[in-house]
């Protein structure tokens, strides 16, 4: 077969004529093609997915990725090692035991971890921890975080200024609690982390202020103390000490308002830099899952097979 001959079969015509000759076995293509979706999506455990819709104020929309760092960081998810859940069928667990434990995987998965298996049986199971040292993970630990890392999302929409908590459990009940927990532990540790700068100064003045207090209380006390040592002397000396007394009383009240005005403002500025967060779509257990997406798993076989099979019949007709 010469050039000329193997290009005869890169004509349109020529190309819909070999894909319609042969339509009989590329529909035996597409329907494989649909028996191994379905098969890949019966084998996707069902999941539930948890939406929390936020509104945050405004510097916390221009620094959204602060946030998912921090719902992502390890010291973050391990909050929730021992946290207690309760499943759809009222049984309690703990989250840990959950995730490590009650998690179902796609058949495929077992085949992927088949080398870290075979490490297992060779080297022994992990020592379970129940402590949690962040220098230092447990094996199961640092499998959790993972584990919660690929459930737990957040997404930022700053075109409308919406923050979304997005939480995927095998248990809608896991989920709907997980979200909230989430929710709850992010306000909190996202509040510290921003007015961290502002709680030392506080701090500061707090103990300066505490320093000034002391001072003049023990200028107001040692006034107080001569003031009555001294009841009843008219003479020019007693008079002229105990305007001294007072200025000196003066002299320590001046830091001390001080720093009493320093105290409200550096508060003041720990009011102004706690975000806020506004919950316009709380948490609730879901009614339907969210996985496996059968129709879209299906359509997508559909489309490979089909898509290579006419390659292939295609090949096949140029070289015949």
């Amino acid at each position: 077969m010469n050039r000329e001959q193997k290009l005869k079969g890169i004509d349109p015509l020529i190309m819909f004529e070999q894909v319609w000759t042969n339509k009989k076995k590329l529909l035996l293509i597409i329907c494989i093609g649909v028996v191994v979706g379905l098969i890949v999506s019966w084998s996707i455990p069902t999941a539930y997915t948890t939406t929390i819709k936020i509104v945050p104020d405004q510097s916390t929309i221009d620094n959204s990725n602060f946030i998912s760092d921090i719902v992502k960081s390890k010291p973050f998810l391990l909050n929730f090692w021992n946290l207690e859940v309760s499943k759809l069928d009222k049984s309690k667990v703990l989250l840990r035991n959950y995730l490590l434990d009650e998690y179902k995987f796609p058949w495929w998965r077992d085949i992927m971890e088949l080398p870290a298996t075979i490490q297992k049986w060779r080297y022994g199971k992990p020592i379970f921890l129940d402590t949690v040292n962040l220098f230092q993970l447990a094996p199961e630990q640092a499998t959790f975080v993972g584990r919660m890392n690929q459930d737990v999302k957040v997404q930022m929409d700053k075109r409308n200024g919406v923050m979304n908590l997005i939480v995927r459990m095998q248990d809608p009940m896991v989920s709907a609690l997980v979200a909230n927990e989430i929710l709850k532990k992010m306000q909190t540790l996202v509040a510290e982390k921003k007015t961290y700068k502002a709680n030392v100064d506080v701090k500061f003045y707090e103990e300066l202020l505490n320093k000034a207090r002391l001072n003049y209380e023990k200028k107001q006390e040692d006034l107080s103390k001569y003031i009555a040592s001294h009841k009843g002397s008219v003479s020019g000396v007693s008079t002229v000490e105990q305007f001294r007394w007072k200025q000196d009383v003066e002299l320590v009240y001046k830091p001390y308002a001080s720093m009493i005005e320093e105290l409200d403002k550096a508060k003041m500025k720990v009011q102004e830099e706690t975000p806020t967060f506004a919950i316009i779509e709380p948490a609730s257990v879901p009614s339907y899952p969210s996985e496996p997406r059968t129709l879209l798993i299906v359509l997508g076989s559909v489309f490979l097979f089909g898509f290579f099979g006419i390659i292939g019949l295609l090949v096949r007709g140029m070289f015949k």
